[in-house]
């Protein structure tokens, strides 16, 4: 069955939300983050998986689904709403995976291309009359993959407080990070962003297993720098 002609009034409601690109002269995209553009063949596979999330949620499945409700919200309301934070938060995965310069393997690439022509091989015909083009398949499941390597690059920043932020909670919450598990994977890399501190503390962090560790300047001229750490750790400039 032609699902489209089901979620048709949804995919509409949707397009006016979130500004689409059916708007301009360009249809291929749904959301633009310069430089990353969003499929319009992500959103509507969004839109059908919400659909299908919604016979689960209203009351008899066996009825009209979009008449229905789903805890007290509209049910077309709740697909349309959920498809469009689902194509967000691929957004913000490909947003972030950029950000942080993490590549893919060339085996990846090839696992996505492949998975991607053999679903569209099994079911291209359904796919492509709702919209959905097999490169839009192959970004589904190259997203896959981003989150499981965003989840194995976190980020750890803190503040400069020796009292309530000593030496011994940045290392607590290293080893807390690493020890979390998430289905078959782990936390690979913690990299880590504080101020300046001691030799000892430098190959505390290293005997932690840090990825990177970050120390921003304020500045690179020696005597404002000066000005700016009379004492401290970071008053010795050549050393920082």
């Amino acid at each position: 069955m032609n699902l489209r002609k089901k979620c048709a009034a949804v995919l509409t409601a949707g397009a006016l939300a979130l500004s689409m690109a059916a708007c301009s002269s360009d249809t291929s995209w749904i959301m633009r983050k310069d430089p990353l553009e969003m499929p319009v063949g992500v959103y509507i596979n969004n839109l059908i998986q919400s659909y299908y999330e919604a016979t689960t949620l209203v009351e008899d499945a066996e009825q009209d689904v979009l008449s229905q409700q789903i805890e007290g919200q509209d049910a077309e309301d709740w697909i349309q709403q959920n498809a469009i934070d689902e194509t967000k938060k691929a957004m913000a995965i490909c947003s972030e995976f950029n950000a942080r310069n993490i590549a893919f393997s060339q085996e990846q690439l090839l696992s996505c291309q492949e998975q991607a022509a053999s679903y569209y091989e099994q079911a291209g015909d359904n796919l492509e009359k709702n919209g959905i083009s097999q490169d839009s398949i192959e970004l589904i499941y190259q997203i896959a993959y981003m989150k499981t390597q965003l989840f194995q690059a976190l980020y750890g920043e803190a503040g400069e407080d020796p009292v309530n932020n000593p030496i011994e909670y940045i290392l607590d919450c290293i080893k807390t990070i690493y020890g979390i598990q998430h289905k078959n994977g782990a936390i690979r890399r913690v990299n880590v962003n504080i101020a300046a501190t001691t030799v000892e503390n430098y190959r505390k962090l290293k005997e932690a297993g840090i990825g990177t560790y970050i120390l921003f300047q304020e500045t690179y001229h020696k005597e404002s720098y000066l000005q700016l750490h009379p004492t401290g750790p970071k008053h010795d400039y050549n050393y920082h």
